[in-house]
C-alpha cells in the first residue's frame, strides 16, 4: 500500500517500485503530477490534492485504487499491460469520464503511454487481445516514417464450433518460471 499526497511521492518511472503502474496510469490521466525536475523522480513538493480534483471533480476527497494479480511478476502473460487497461477503465469512469463506446483501441494507445511513463517500452499486442476478450483479430499498419503514432485495430473473431475445438486441442499454456519485464 502507498499513501501519496505530495509529488515527491510520485514514483513511476520505476517499474519495480511499489504501485508504479498504478501511479503511471493517473499520471498518464493528468490525475497525478508527471514526477518533477529532470527525469528523476520526486523532487518536487506539491500537493497532489489539486490534481485529484481537477481530474476527479471538486469533490474528490481520497482516491484509493486497488489492483491485485496473482500471476508472478514477469511471467510474460501480459498482465501488467490488462492491469494498466483496467486501472485507467476504472478512473475514467470514476471520474465521469468513461465512454463506453469508445473503441478497445483508444486505451490500447493508453497504456502504450503508460508504458512510456513506466519506462518499460512495450508493445501493444497484450493489451489488445486482453482488454478485447474472446479470440481476436489485431492489426498494425507499417509506419511510414519513425516515431510515428502506432495505429492498432482490434477486431473481435467468431470462430465456428470446430475451430474452438481444434484450438483447445492443440493449445497448450506452458509457464516457465523465467521472470522478464517489457
Amino acid at each position: 500500500r502507498v499513501h501519496v499526497t505530495r509529488r515527491s511521492q510520485v514514483r513511476c518511472s520505476d517499474p519495480r517500485a511499489p504501485c508504479a503502474l498504478l501511479m503511471a496510469c493517473l499520471v498518464c490521466l493528468g490525475a497525478l503530477p508527471e514526477p518533477d525536475g529532470d527525469g528523476a523522480d520526486g523532487d518536487g513538493d506539491d500537493d497532489v490534492a489539486p490534481f485529484l480534483r481537477a481530474f476527479f471533480g471538486p469533490d474528490a476527497g481520497t482516491v484509493e485504487l486497488v489492483c491485485t494479480s496473482t500471476l508472478p511478476v514477469g511471467s510474460g502473460m501480459g498482465t501488467s499491460s490488462i492491469l494498466a487497461g483496467c486501472a485507467l477503465a476504472v478512473a475514467l469512469r470514476g471520474a465521469g469520464r468513461w465512454r463506453p463506446d469508445a473503441p478497445v483501441s483508444d486505451l490500447v494507445h493508453a497504456v502504450l503511454a503508460v508504458e512510456q511513463i513506466l519506462t518499460t517500452g512495450g508493445g501493444w499486442q497484450d493489451q489488445a487481445i486482453g482488454l478485447s476478450g474472446g479470440l481476436v483479430l489485431c492489426r498494425s499498419p507499417p509506419r511510414r516514417a519513425v516515431p510515428a503514432p502506432v495505429a492498432v485495430s482490434v477486431e473481435r473473431t467468431r470462430p465456428s464450433a470446430a475451430a474452438r475445438a481444434d484450438l483447445g486441442d492443440r493449445l497448450v499454456l506452458v509457464y516457465t518460471g523465467v521472470p522478464r519485464l517489457a
